[in-house]
This record gives structure tokens, C-alpha cells and sequence, in this order.
């Protein structure tokens, strides 16, 4: 049924996306995704816009796993095995889950909450979108305790 609800031709991600995985790639971050979507229903929304293969599906977590997101997101950062773990999104559930879990968050206000109330939830960083690339990805990596030397 989604399928047919997805534009005849791809489409692409949000702005500074792709830039911003390609970075994070390149320094060797494992990436996950933590979803209100069932498994299925996110592969064709991220197969549509080319990114789906650029997620660990090992340590992600999806609605199957369990319908709060807190709850995901305990299932996902269990899955990391005592990695570092940030989540970026863009929602009061990714700030909410983000706290659950005892990890840093980043999130967009690309997502159906104005800035200032996710601002309200106090998330460690609040971005536009993903377009400042060095800077986003900068403070992933600090948070991740990557040395950008190393990943270099």
C-alpha cells in the first residue's frame, strides 16, 4: 500500500543528508535508524530517496521492535553493544527517546514540531536541517569521541 503512495520517481533526501552520511561514513561511524515506521514501510521510504543501504539494520530499531519509542530506542542502543550512541531526529519522541536512553541528541526542526518547542525539551543541539555539514558532523564526532585526525 505505501508504494503506491510514493511518487512515481525517486526523490531525494533533505537537504545536507547524503553529505552528511558520506561524512560520517568516511570516519567510520556505524549508523542505525530508530523509527516509529515498521521495518518494511522504512526501507521504501529510504530506498525511495537512495539511502537505505547506508544504515546498519544490526543495531536499528523499528516499530515492530516496540510501539514507544523509548522503548526502541533502549532495543537500539542495546544492540550497539556499549558503543557510543547519539541519535539524530526530528521530534519531541527522538528528544524523549534520546533521554530514556542516556545519550546525547541533535535534532532538525525539518519535523512536525515548530524549533521552539522542541527547543523546550532541551536537546543538546537544535539545528535548521543537516546543510551545515562540518558543523553538524563535527559535533557527532565529538560526541562519539571520534578523533577526526584518526578518521581521516
Amino acid at each position: 500500500y505505501l508504494s503506491a503512495l510514493l511518487p512515481p520517481r525517486a526523490a531525494s533526501p533533505l537537504p545536507g543528508v547524503v553529505a552528511l552520511l558520506d561524512h560520517l561514513d568516511a570516519s567510520g561511524v556505524r549508523m542505525g535508524l530508530l523509527t516509529g515506521n515498521l521495518s518494511g514501510s522504512a526501507r521504501l521510504k529510504l530506498d525511495h530517496v537512495g539511502i537505505w543501504p547506508r544504515f546498519d539494520l544490526g543495531i536499528s530499531a523499528f516499530a515492530e521492535d516496540h510501539d514507544d519509542r523509548r522503548e526502541m530506542a533502549s532495543s537500539a542502543v542495546a544492540r550497539c553493544a556499549g558503543a557510543r550512541v547519539v541519535v539524530v531526529g526530528d521530534s519531541a519522541a527522538d528528544v524523549l527517546a534520546a533521554r530514556h536512553v542516556g545519550v546525547p541528541v541533535l535534532i532538525t526542526a525539518t519535523g512536525p514540531e515548530q524549533r521552539a518547542e522542541l527547543e523546550a525539551l532541551r536537546p543538546d543541539s537544535v539545528v535548521d536541517d543537516l546543510t551545515a555539514t562540518e558543523a553538524v558532523a563535527s559535533w557527532l564526532l565529538a560526541q562519539l569521541d571520534v578523533d577526526r585526525a584518526e578518521a581521516e
